[in-house]
């Protein structure tokens, strides 16, 4: 059976070795919480016939079946800087800057406000960038086309959170890379289009709450999650939750958490 896999953006043909393995049922992932900056293990997911397989690609390109999380080597682990409905842009991300076909540097990609952005341009050490050269930059294709090769689905599963990668083989393998590209496109027009209902304060608690139950700063998960943002957004959406029931009544101005029934009662 031969699929194309995309890693990066090359498209490997490969192999798909499957004999003697148990295939990975899709209800043992589930989408992770935000994570700021967490280094994680890399793997594939390939949907075939309802079916999903975890694996890895081999120095020859091919698809490998594994049955755990534990059998990801360290060198295909990568810092993830979450970002979206359960996204993650693999860093370090970044495209380079061609002149016909001579490089003259590069710009560096990180997650700004909730988005992938470009947070630096650099020249290559015997380049200079003028007013002129930057001007002709597609900034916004750059970055799109690297995000979009750099960014992997953030699940968790009994082994752990990893990042997926999905294969790309076409009619008849799943639409879970399609899926993946197709949220990475909305998340731009999500923000454009923000609608602040029962369901979007539903889901601002939940991530509220998950944001406290892993230590990480609430708020900033909120405008990281559903951005791009700026906090004071965040924060009004934290604040519609409270007042519309989602979320309890704060703990004190200024201060993350929230007074539950039980907190209430036992005061």
């Amino acid at each position: 059976m031969v699929v194309h896999i995309v890693y990066d953006t090359t498209v490997t043909t490969a192999r798909l070795y499957v004999a003697g393995c148990d295939t990975v049922n899709s209800a043992m992932f589930a989408r992770a919480p935000y994570l700021s900056y967490a280094d994680i293990p890399i793997a594939y997911i390939l949907e075939l016939g309802g079916e999903e397989f975890l694996g890895l690609r081999d120095h020859n390109g091919n698809f490998q079946q594994i049955n755990s999380l534990r059998e990801v080597p360290q060198s295909d682990w990568c810092l993830v800087d979450m970002f979206g409905p359960s996204l993650g842009l693999l860093r370090p991300c970044t495209a380079s800057l061609l002149v016909g076909d001579k490089p003259i540097g590069y710009i560096d990609i990180r997650v700004i406000g909730g988005r992938p952005g470009c947070v630096a341009i650099v020249a290559n050490h015997d380049q200079s960038l003028t007013g002129a050269l930057l001007r002709q930059i597609p900034l916004a294709r750059l970055v799109r086309n690297a995000a979009t090769s750099h960014t992997v689905r953030v699940l968790k599963s009994e082994g752990g959170i990893f990042g997926a990668r999905y294969v790309d083989g076409g009619p008849g393998f799943g639409q879970l890379l399609a899926d993946l590209r197709r949220e990475l496109a909305a998340v731009d027009d999500g923000a454009r289009r923000r609608v602040i209902n029962s369901a979007f304060l539903a889901d601002v608690a939940a991530i509220y709450r998950e944001a406290l139950s892993y230590g990480i700063p609430p708020a900033r998960a909120v405008q990281d999650t559903f951005g791009p943002t700026t906090p004071t957004n965040a924060r009004r959406w934290v604040a519609a939750a409270r007042r519309e029931g989602f979320l309890g009544p704060a703990l004190a101005r200024g201060r993350a958490g929230e007074f539950t029934h039980v907190d209430i009662a036992s005061s």
